[in-house]
């Protein structure tokens, strides 16, 4: 791991030298020194016999309608595309201090989580109302650290912007590591190049419970007036030593082990391989008209969006593979349905899919208004093993479907209304429908400013083929689930110079689909859930206190059990030091952060499968994990150091994230992040 690093690290920095030295062409420079990539030269033209400044060009972003101008100025900016829908959102690009030391994948935003121990180890989000649900069950406990099309950050950057990280946990017996590198800039103006590249390998605290992970991602965006095109490809591998817990939690919570390592596991030679990749290309043009208007006793002449015509082709690949070259009793497994000396079980999913889009840009009495019809098509592709598979050599099951959806937009001044549905035809999904809802308002209270929203969401969902049925050495079902029907309400309001927030969720599902121990069950009533979200930054002074709290309620505990109060709270101090001889600057962090949750039957995992799943053996919270923290930076490097889970010297041994899967003891974290962008 040590010799990957280096060679990471220096041809990073040889990259970075190369490429700083050069100059994007056809850049202006500003008085202030300001790099604006948009700067056009502007003609002249007379209207009613007076010269005035008409501007002909509009900015290549003003053009990317769902985005907001606000950016035109600014060195760097970001943003997210949805493939599928082809639609754009702005993402804040956040290079403060205070998430340094929370570089747990997937953990920064959570109140709290669910994993097995260790760094790179399947996650589960402890807020219901964030999990999930539209990947592949055995993907999605990678689903916080997964490079996907949905999360591909696309930017346009006037200078060049890298990002190297480096962070270290444990001591030489359970180390853990993990590298981390950035990298984008614009080739042209309207030409952006952006490629991420992370690694996570952690021996772990426990017996056989090493992961590691590779996770690597590659973009092209390329926005100019009309056009607009997107590239992504990515790839994921996870590979994992199972353990399938410790034998027994009175290790932990009644007998003092010297070295953990030495606490028995109930596997000796499980692993796990899951592989996640997917490629897009997209593509859009909107046609427009010209339109004067009249500004500041100025006729400006702006472009004017009337239809926008997308299409999407995309392809993604997922599969796991289980490996278990010594055979394993029936305290653990109860089933060993094919070979009882090793087990090798396989599963994944291939899909080809194409997007047709076309939106329509008007007005109703005055109003902003957008239309859009999205067309698609699915070909699934399934590795679908069976016992008749030995018989008639056909181990795949393939899928082909359709889905139509509408969607209107009324955009106007401090309002937006949004509504969409989606009716889908043939393959796995056939009839299955989504409708959307969405009302923001944006006002000004006592001088603040503040958003509220409210979100409706009515969906018929079918079972995925895995749900279905499934065939291995352990597990066996053939399953018939009706659809899932689901009606979520959210609200929200918030205010960000007030650094305040609170949500509300409520879900109402019939025929809810989960796991227990035996696989894949379906509740055959209505669960209602219930929750309810507020967070506060409070300052005073060189003071600060970050504060996020859950309440989530459960209709029926046996089938979903949640804990009814979660925390997180970081108490800090936030201040700088100034050296006036050398004229430098240094800004500093220092506090602690306590996580906790009351009471409940967290989940156990399924090593076999891949699935955290419902237990109702131990109830497990009621434990607060609380860890030290300080972050310093100077000019571009961010150095961070963590002592977590120090309470653990005196607080009861029963530090349990999921059934007998304990968490790390006391341990120190390092490291750092460097920024380069000029």
């Amino acid at each position: 791991m040590k010799f990957n690093f280096y060679i990471a690290f220096f041809a990073f920095l040889f990259f970075n030298v190369n490429t700083f030295a050069q100059q994007i062409d056809s850049v202006n420079i500003g008085a202030n020194n300001v790099v604006d990539v948009y700067a056009k030269d502007s003609l002249t033209g007379k209207k009613n016999n007076e010269i005035t400044k008409i501007d002909t060009i509009i900015k290549p972003m003003a053009i990317f309608t769902e985005l907001s101008e606000k950016y035109k100025d600014s060195l760097l900016f970001k943003w997210k595309y949805n493939a599928h829908d082809l639609m754009v959102s702005d993402e804040f690009v956040d290079t403060t201090i205070i998430n340094s030391s929370f570089n747990i994948p997937g953990r920064a935003n959570q109140s709290f989580y669910h994993d097995l121990g260790n760094m790179g180890s399947p996650q589960e989000d402890g807020f219901f109302f964030h999990r999930n649900t539209s990947e592949q069950f055995f993907v999605v406990p990678y689903y916080n650290q997964l490079k996907s099309i949905d999360k591909v950050e696309f930017f346009n950057t006037k200078r060049p912007y890298s990002e190297f990280s480096y962070s270290s946990r444990g001591g030489k017996r359970v180390k853990g590591q993990t590298v981390s590198i950035k990298h984008t800039q614009n080739i042209t103006p309207d030409l952006n190049f952006g490629v991420d590249y992370d690694v996570i390998s952690s021996i772990g605290y426990y017996a056989r419970q090493k992961t590691k992970s590779e996770r690597f991602g590659s973009n092209l965006s390329y926005v100019k007036e009309n056009y607009r095109a997107h590239f992504a490809y990515n790839f994921n591998k996870f590979s994992n030593q199972e353990n399938g817990g410790i034998v027994n939690d009175r290790f932990i919570t009644d007998t003092v082990v010297d070295r953990s390592e030495n606490i028995p596991v109930n596997l000796s030679e499980a692993l796990s391989l899951t592989k996640c990749s997917d490629i897009v290309l997209s593509q859009s043009y909107i046609l427009s008209r010209k339109k004067e208007k009249l500004t500041d006793s100025l006729y400006v002449l702006e472009k004017e969006p009337l239809f926008d015509f997308g299409y999407t082709f995309g392809f993604k690949k997922s599969g796991r593979k289980y490996t278990d070259k010594k055979g394993t009793d029936e305290t653990f497994y109860s089933n060993q349905f094919l070979n009882k000396a090793e087990s090798v079980d396989s599963m994944g999913v291939k899909t080809l899919y194409h997007r047709l889009k076309i939106q329509i840009y008007g007005d109703s009495y005055g109003i902003p208004m957008r239309a859009s019809i999205i067309g698609g098509v699915d070909n699934d592709k399934y590795y679908n093993f069976t016992s008749d598979s030995y018989l008639s050599g056909n181990n795949a099951y393939s899928s082909s479907g359709m889905f139509l959806k509408g969607a209107v937009s009324f955009p106007y001044k401090q309002f937006l209304a949004n509504f969409s549905g989606k009716i889908n035809a043939g393959g796995l999904r056939a009839g299955d429908t989504e409708w959307n809802g969405r009302l923001r308002w944006n006002f000004n209270l006592l001088n603040t400013d503040w958003e509220t929203q409210v979100k409706a969401n009515v969906a018929t969902k079918s079972a995925d083929l895995y749900y279905q049925q499934y065939s291995s050495n352990h597990f066996k079902w053939n399953n018939n689930f009706d659809r899932e029907n689901t009606i979520n309400i959210y609200g929200s309001v918030k205010s960000d110079k007030l650094k305040f927030m609170v949500s509300g969720y409520y879900s109402q599902i019939d025929g809810f689909m989960f796991f227990d121990a035996k696989g894949p069950n379906q509740f055959d009533s209505s669960l209602g859930v219930f929750g309810f979200r507020a967070k506060k930054n409070f300052a005073l002074g060189i003071f600060r206190a970050d504060i996020l709290g859950d309440v989530q309620i459960s209709s029926d505990e046996s089938v979903l059990s949640l804990p009814l109060l979660s925390t997180t709270t970081r108490l800090y101090i936030d201040t700088f030091l100034d050296f006036p001889t050398t004229k430098g600057h240094m800004d500093l962090q220092f506090g602690v952060e306590t996580m906790f949750a009351t009471e409940y039957y967290a989940p156990a995992y399924n090593p076999a499968i891949g699935v955290f799943y419902n237990q109702r053996e131990k109830k497990f919270g009621n434990y607060p994990w609380v860890d030290a923290f300080l972050n310093v930076k100077v000019k571009r490097l961010v150095f961070y150091m963590k002592y977590s889970h120090f309470n653990n010297f005196f607080s009861p041994d029963n530090y349990f994230s999921t059934l007998h899967n304990p968490t790390p003891k006391a341990t120190l974290t390092y490291g750092f992040i460097w920024r380069f962008y000029n």
